[in-house]
């Protein structure tokens, strides 16, 4: 029993030394502390309170078994006084030439050193070799079990540049741990939690910055006025990271895992710092490069070199993911200007190493990356605001491919003008910095030379080494990109406009790029692009978003939406080889090949309105404010030489697109709206060459009303005021082809006029608006006015235009053209097939029918009609020689050539009242609306040209009666009728004698019945023949004819008929027994002509009378022609109303 309660006492004082007493000795033993450790050194201060060391086995949260723990450190950087900018001064310039070649000798031995060292170590890899775990069980065990702790760490650091600016770091735990992973992979794991970075300066030292550098004083007065009443934060940023390093130390350390963690980073930015950098940016004074330093030529290294050289150093695996991101811009008041979130962002890259490096840069190693990005806000003091729910990126490096996706979910972007404020006020302060101000020893003028040499070599180096990256690039690899976006808006809101916005529903852009650029694929398409505007007048909605337009029907147009594009498909490919240039004997390729695209739109609506043309021309200015807030100085130029721009050749060899279902709207400030519809529209364009088919084209007028419009196709739209079936314009080497086949059928009416002049004017006045001002240009040299009017004076006689336009259109078809004179009178033109030639300063316009309608009363009809221009004429250089009188002996002329002219004048129909009280009235009224103005008629205005007509047939027609035509036709028919049937009955007679001369019984009933039956049968005869009497021929309607055959007219201007007081002087001459009024007379209107004129037979008759009332034939006319026309008093003005529709205003 004794024993048992001995041995019993005996383990349970063990296992109380054990498990309690031991440890604590261990404790004792192991944690040994440091208090109060203080280290100094050029100005750094470390400061520490308590140095210890812990261990899991007594510490449950510990995981090292052994581990530093370092509490309250404290790093201080003190300000170097002799090196403070604001001391010194007092040793004057006697230095300034010891130091500065002391510094040019090691400047120069610096970059000697640099450039060998560089040139040396760029063709090996960097390796570090570290001791294998196996090898070295030390090392393995310090890896596994090690581990350091900092508690509490702040660091206060006065920079020596700005001594006024003190930087504040802390964080509250900071740790460091390693680890073994296997045999020959060791980890590196370091975290710190709780960080903070703060920019701390003083109000009055930010304001007193811009002086430059200050004194010491001022540096001391920054430091302690700290903590004042104004914040003096200039930055802030906060937040917790995680590192984890994996490395393979088998034999050389190789980069295998990278993992960095950063968890809520809060970063402030404040608008004291953007001003305090700049300040800082202005008082810096640049070295200036002396002219005995030697030439550093910038060596350029190739991405191959770095890659192979940090090869090791890249990991297999790296992983980066950030959280919770908070990022808020202050403004001067303290207030929050702009303010992002940022919810996550995940980075992760794979990388194979093996046999990676042989094959490059033919094969790039297998190298692929994932970014994603999601919920990203960022929110402006108004109404901005940037949203993007999630954004991905995967590119892939295999061999020699590289491939690249991108795709953004639901971005949306609202600016509002007001929040940027603050970036235009720091713009506006931003400009270039000031000459660096020279030393003592000034460099002289061929050091400058030399040295602004070698500066735009360095810069020309520079930017060919840039653009050769991308050319080397894409000569060597394929590259594939592949871009996608879904629900993307983007709104605006400038003061003095209406809110637009611009969403997409999908698009999708892909591109492929084969080796040497020798082929090229691409697509882009594009869903549901919707622009819309917040507020219309000519809809009854009172605001428009861009959601409601996109869900309405396809074919309904949505009032207060500029743009809307239902589908839109465009494809490209290369069509050939691209241009190549040889050097040193080797072909490279450094353009794009030769590019075909082909193009698909569905469902185009276009709306012109004042409120968009107020948000563009808004938009327009505030950029144009933005701009010269940001620009900086150019450089002169002197004057006479241009800038040469480098001409590439086409990117595209061949482009077609086609586009179907096209609406336009322009509504004007009265909310009257002109639609033009198209039903398809394609166009093809290569070589220089290009087509276009516009089919079913429609133009309608109409008043807005409701909040949709519903679009049909051309052929279900009714009272349009122009149609047309098909339009071809073609173009061939320079020539301009023009078809129209079918029908065009136009009908102008004043309101339609009113209308398109007044989206006419507001578009004018919106060009105006944002047309920017033309520098004005020098004043020409004596020379250059002396050669520019040699090049811009007159022709010599028979000159012609050379180049120009060519234009050639050809109408065929049903063509007619109408104008709503007023609700009483309408008039039409229809026209046959109708050709319009344009060339070298020559037209000519050719219709095979002419038709003008009053009405419905044919008026006019002309066939074979021709009419031309020409500026050297034979003909009409013929007839001015055969004058004296004339001085000029050639002119330039139009031509009017007619076969047959036709003017009609229907009975009882008033055609003086059509012409002269409506359509005259309506050309007053024309050119009254346009501010039409009479040109003063001198000797000094331009020469009118010369007129030739020619007619083969010429009739005037005046209508008879129809009542006293059939009367005549009638009395002429029963005269003929009587006249036949006394024939009939004469010849009855004789039959019935020579009856009664062989039966000398013939009854006598019988005779009676012969007689009756004639009587009926002429009766019958009368009828049928008045029934075929305007079936046979056509009615006679010419009640006065007046027929000119083989007319030939030649009206010839000359100088001395030319202007007012030559033309009444000739009116004098004329007519010399006549008394001239004594006050001043003024025309409207006056022309004097030489006329030559000459017709073949001249013919008046009446009715259809065989014997003509007057005929002339082979007549001759020449002379002087006078047309002169007073200008009516106030009195002999007649006021005439015309009717214009009451929705223009």
């Amino acid at each position: 029993m004794y024993s048992l309660q001995t041995v019993f006492l005996v383990v349970v004082v063990l296992y109380y030394i054990i498990t309690r007493g031991f440890p604590r000795l261990l404790s004792w033993l192991i944690v040994a502390n440091f208090e109060d450790v203080l280290i100094k050194k050029s100005g750094l201060s470390i400061k520490v309170e308590r140095i210890g060391a812990t261990s899991s086995l007594f510490n449950q949260e510990e995981r090292k078994i052994f581990a530093i723990k370092v509490h309250d450190v404290r790093i201080e950087k003190e300000v170097s006084e002799r090196r403070s900018r604001g001391g010194g001064q007092g040793q004057g310039q006697g230095d300034v030439g010891l130091s500065r070649s002391d510094l040019e000798d090691a400047f120069a031995q610096a970059t000697t050193s640099l450039t060998s060292s560089q040139n040396a170590s760029m063709s090996e890899v960097i390796r570090v070799r570290i001791p294998p775990i196996s090898g070295d069980p030390c090392t393995g065990v310090t890896w596994q079990f090690f581990g350091v702790h900092i508690m509490s760490v702040s660091v206060m650091f006065l920079r020596e540049k700005w001594p006024e600016c003190l930087l504040h770091a802390s964080a509250e735990k900071i740790t460091l741990e390693g680890a073994t992973l296997n045999q020959s992979n060791i980890a590196l794991i370091g975290s710190i939690t709780g960080a903070s970075v703060q920019v701390l300066q003083h109000a009055w030292e930010n304001s007193s910055s811009s002086g430059g550098g200050g004194g010491s004083g001022g540096e001391r007065r920054g430091v302690q006025s700290v903590g004042g009443s104004q914040d003096p934060s200039l930055m802030e940023c906060a937040g917790s990271l995680k590192l984890s390093v994996e490395i393979s130390a088998e034999t050389i350390a190789a980069m295998e895992n990278i993992s960095v963690q950063l968890s809520q980073p809060q970063v402030t930015i404040r608008e004291r710092l953007l001003t305090f950098l700049e300040h800082k940016a202005l008082a810096a004074t640049p070295v200036v490069p002396s002219p005995h330093l030697p030439a550093v030529v910038s060596s350029y290294t190739s991405p191959e070199a770095l890659l192979y050289k940090y090869w090791l150093f890249l990991p297999l695996k790296f992983q980066m993911k950030i959280e919770d991101i908070g990022v808020k811009f202050m403004n001067g008041l303290g207030q929050t200007a702009l303010q992002g979130t940022l919810a996550a962002i995940d980075l992760q890259t794979h990388l194979n190493r093996e046999g990676a490096l042989e094959n490059l840069p033919a094969l790039l190693p297998d190298f692929s990356t994932e970014l994603q990005v999601d919920n990203t806000r960022v929110q402006g003091t108004h109404d901005s605001l940037v949203t993007l729910n999630r954004f991905n990126l995967q590119t892939q490096f295999v061999g020699d491919r590289v491939n690249m996706k991108s795709e953004f979910r639901w971005l949306h972007i609202s600016y509002d003008d007001r929040d940027l404020a603050v970036w235009t006020t720091y713009l506006s302060r931003h400009r270039d910095p000031p000459l660096p101000h020279l030393p003592p020893c000034a460099v002289d003028g061929q050091a400058k030379e030399r040295v602004g040499a070698s500066a735009r070599r360095s810069s020309n180096n520079n930017s060919k080494s840039s653009g050769g990256i991308a050319s080397a690039f894409l000569q060597r690899y394929c590259v594939g990109l592949i871009m996608e976006l879904w629900d993307v808006s983007c709104g605006a809101s400038v003061a003095g406009s209406s809110h637009g916005r611009t969403s997409l529903q999908h698009a999708r852009f892909s591109v492929a790029v084969s080796q040497w650029i020798a082929q090229v694929a691409g697509e882009l398409i594009l869903e549901s692009l919707v622009s819309t505007l917040g507020m219309v007048k000519h809809s009854v909605a009172p605001a428009v978003s861009s959601s409601t337009a996109a869900a309405a029907p396809k074919r309904t147009h949505v009032w207060g939406t500029p743009a809307y594009v239902g589908l839109c498909l465009v494809q490209l490919s290369s069509s050939g080889p691209p241009p190549s240039s040889t050097s040193s004997g080797k072909v490279v390729r450094e353009t794009l090949p030769p590019l075909q695209a082909e193009a698909l739109i569905d469902n185009v609506q276009l709306e012109w309105s004042p409120e968009l043309a107020a948000l563009l021309t808004t938009l327009f200015r505030y950029f144009q404010q933005i701009k010269s807030c940001s620009r900086r100085p150019r450089a002169r130029t002197q004057r006479g030489v241009e800038p040469q721009v480098e001409e590439d050749g086409e990117v595209f060899s061949n482009i077609s697109a086609k586009c179907t279902n096209i609406n336009v709207f322009a509504v004007s400030e009265q909310k009257v709206s002109i639609m033009a519809r198209v039903d398809s529209l394609e166009s093809q364009k290569a070589a220089g060459n290009f087509k276009t088919v516009i089919s079913g084209t429609k133009l309608l007028r109409f008043v807005p009303s409701g909040t949709q419009y519903s679009c049909v196709k051309s052929s279900e739209i009714k009272g349009e005021c122009g149609q047309v079936s098909e339009v071809v314009v073609e173009s061939v080497n320079g020539e301009v082809l023009v078809s129209v086949s079918d029908q065009l059928h136009l009908t102008w009416s004043t309101t339609t006029h009113m209308t398109l002049l007044t989206l006419a004017q507001e578009v004018v006045a919106f060009l105006t608006n944002v047309r920017p001002q033309k520098d004005l240009r020098a004043e020409p040299t004596p020379a250059e006015a002396a050669a520019a009017a040699a090049a811009g004076g007159p022709q010599e006689e028979g000159g012609e235009e050379q180049g120009g336009l060519k234009l050639q259109i050809l109408a065929r078809g049903d063509i007619r053209i109408g104008a709503e004179l007023s609700h009483r009178h309408h008039v039409c033109f229809i026209l046959g097939d109708l050709t319009y030639l344009m060339a070298n300063g020559r037209i000519s316009c050719q219709s095979e029918e002419l038709q003008v309608h009053f009405d419905q009363h044919k008026i006019m009809s002309l066939s074979g009609g021709k009419l031309s221009r020409a500026l050297n004429s034979r003909e009409v250089r013929e007839e001015r020689e055969a004058v004296p009188e004339l001085t000029l002996r050639q002119n330039k002329s139009w031509k009017l050539t007619v076969d047959t002219w036709v003017f009609t004048f229907p009975y009882e129909y008033n055609f003086a009242e059509a012409f002269s009280n409506d359509l005259l009235s309506i050309v007053k009224w024309v050119k009254l609306v346009h501010k039409h103005k009479p040109r003063p008629f001198t000797a000094a205005s331009p020469l009118p040209p010369d007129l030739v007509i020619k007619v083969r047939h010429w009739q005037v027609e005046v209508g008879d009666d129809p009542f006293e035509v059939k009367l005549r036709y009638n009395y002429e028919l029963l005269e003929d009728e009587y006249q036949e049937g006394c024939k009939r009955l004469k010849a009855l007679d004789s039959r019935i004698e020579e009856l009664r001369k062989t039966m000398f019984l013939f009854p006598t009933g019988k005779i009676e019945e012969l007689y009756k039956n004639l009587q009926e049968k002429s009766s019958e005869t009368y009828i049928k023949r008045s029934k075929l009497m305007y079936e046979s021929a056509p009615m006679r309607t010419q009640l006065f004819t007046w027929t000119m055959e083989d007319v030939v007219i030649f009206a010839l201007a000359d100088p001395i008929f030319h202007g007012t007081e030559r033309v009444v002087q000739h009116m004098t001459n004329i007519d010399p027994d006549s008394p001239w009024p004594e006050e001043d007379q003024q025309f409207s209107t006056l022309w004097c002509r030489m006329v030559l004129a000459s017709c073949g037979e001249w013919n008046f008759r009446l009715r259809d009378y065989p014997q003509s009332l007057l005929l002339m034939k082979d007549v001759d006319i020449w002379g002087r022609l006078i047309g002169a026309e007073q200008r009516a008093s106030k009195r002999a003005i007649r006021t005439v109303n015309v009717e214009v529709g009451d929705s223009v205003g």
